[in-house]
């Protein structure tokens, strides 16, 4: 049916195979106010009322998978290709984030290919006309000193399968999505 919506759920990646460079930092560290461990799960509930209010057993409370660096990784960081995207309304800080993104997949994990898609997710569409550019650390280097972001936003929905295909196409293994999504 053409109301129904697009699906385009990954259950799993597979098998993280990679050493990464940033494991030797994360030696001897456990679950606490500012790391999460590896195996743990970050609860969707805040407060023991909203979680006591659930009535499940603590292995079946909502909870998410910890974000942030792992002893292994998916993708090999030297042939990884990374997609950066800033949607929505314009917000202080976003060159912030492009800037940090960019400097530590560069310095900090090895990555050699960081392109930014213009205009949110519009540049994730080809007939929209609008092409990647290439982030190096030289490219960001003083982007924090201006406001706005130097990829350009936009709003409004954009195909789903378009802006896969156009992952596919320039191989993008991953995308950063900065903002909301207009």
């Amino acid at each position: 049916m053409a109301d129904e919506p697009v699906r385009l759920e990954i259950r799993t990646l597979g098998g993280c195979l990679f050493d990464s460079p940033l494991a030797r930092l994360l030696l001897g560290r456990n679950t606490s106010w500012h790391y999460v461990d590896e195996p743990d799960r970050v609860l969707l509930d805040d407060t023991v009322g909203m979680l006591t209010g659930r009535g499940l057993p603590i292995d079946e409370l909502p909870s998410l998978e910890p974000g942030g660096p792992r002893q292994k990784i998916f993708f090999e960081p030297a042939r990884t290709r990374v997609g950066i995207v800033t949607c929505g309304g314009l917000c202080p800080g976003l060159n912030n984030v492009i800037r940090a993104l960019v400097l530590e997949l560069t310095t900090g994990y090895g990555v050699r290919q960081i392109v930014g898609f213009r205009n949110g997710y519009q540049g994730l569409v080809a007939r929209h006309g609008h092409d990647p550019v290439p982030l190096t650390p030289a490219v960001v280097d003083r982007i924090d000193e201006y406001g706005g972001t130097i990829l350009g936003t936009s709003r409004g929905n954009q195909d789903p399968e378009e802006i896969a295909d156009t992952l596919d196409e320039l191989g993008i293994d991953i995308l950063f999505v900065i903002g909301g999504d207009g």
